[in-house]
């Protein structure tokens, strides 16, 4: 049956709005530097990815079985039993065969998120970076830099105001029943995709600027990488919340959650 759509989708993406702004306000009231402001979103956007692996255990819609256009793997071959088991009254259950897309398809997300934190931190910033290193130091080394305890407790409030909005909607709202493990598990896949080419050609921009008309200025290659961070993460929060209340949906958000064309069971 299908499950008819509730909530505000406008409030949801107002407040999403407001907590990607607060790390911009640290710049003139903590002093932040662009890659500190750059570490709180790279960290929330790691957490978001690991929320949506924790929602694909808990859909209820039958995976689709043609997978063109998916990037996630092949589900694994275990758990082989069916069924589902309840861990919670208020939760619905978790079925055996939603498992299976998580393990490779979570490796693969994290991993390829982790290696996109130097691209995060370091582009409008490579000054963190030190030739003299070998690259995994080098990698941590920037990583270490960008990080501080002010910056890791912002990230977990961003993950918190998400995760108070997207469980009213999942669990609240019976979202659950609407998705698929399938498409929950790539979900993650194509944030990181999209964040990854998003960064290397903002790299390779400012390299071809500075070899035919000179470098930017360091503030304004910071500003300019924190301008093109804030707008692509507002537009996937937004995207994400107009799959979750089918809005109107433009052609990113289609891209970022794929209709599924399976009947509802």
């Amino acid at each position: 049956m299908e499950v008819e759509p509730r909530g505000n989708p406008r409030a949801a993406s107002l407040l999403l709005l407001v907590a990607n702004l607060l790390p911009l306000a640290a710049i003139p009231l903590r002093g932040w530097r662009a890659y500190e402001v750059l570490f709180v979103y790279w960290i929330e956007i790691g957490l978001c990815i690991a929320l949506y692996y924790a929602l694909a255990l808990f859909a209820q819609r039958d995976p689709e079985s043609d997978r063109t256009g998916r990037l996630h793997p092949d589900p694994a071959s275990f758990p082989r039993r069916s069924g589902s088991v309840k861990p919670l009254e208020r939760l619905p259950p978790i079925r055996y065969r939603n498992v299976r897309y998580v393990p490779e398809a979570l490796v693969m997300a994290l991993g390829f998120w982790f290696f996109c934190g130097a691209l995060f931190v370091d582009v409008p910033n490579p000054e963190l970076s030190s030739a003299s290193q070998g690259p995994l130091r080098e990698y941590l080394a920037v990583i270490a830099a960008a990080a501080t305890v002010e910056g890791l407790a912002l990230a977990v409030l961003l993950f918190g105001v998400r995760l108070v909005i997207v469980g009213h909607g999942f669990f609240g709202q019976r979202q659950y029943e609407r998705f698929s493990p399938s498409i929950l598990a790539d979900i993650p896949l194509r944030i990181v995709f999209f964040w990854f080419l998003l960064l290397v050609v903002l790299q390779v921009a400012l390299v071809v600027r500075s070899l035919f008309a000179g470098a930017l200025d360091p503030t304004a290659t910071q500003r300019l990488a924190i301008a093109v961070v804030v707008a692509s993460k507002l537009a996937i929060d937004r995207s994400l919340v107009q799959a979750r209340y089918r809005t109107e949906r433009g052609r990113f958000s289609r891209w970022l959650v794929p209709d599924e064309s399976t009947a509802d069971r």
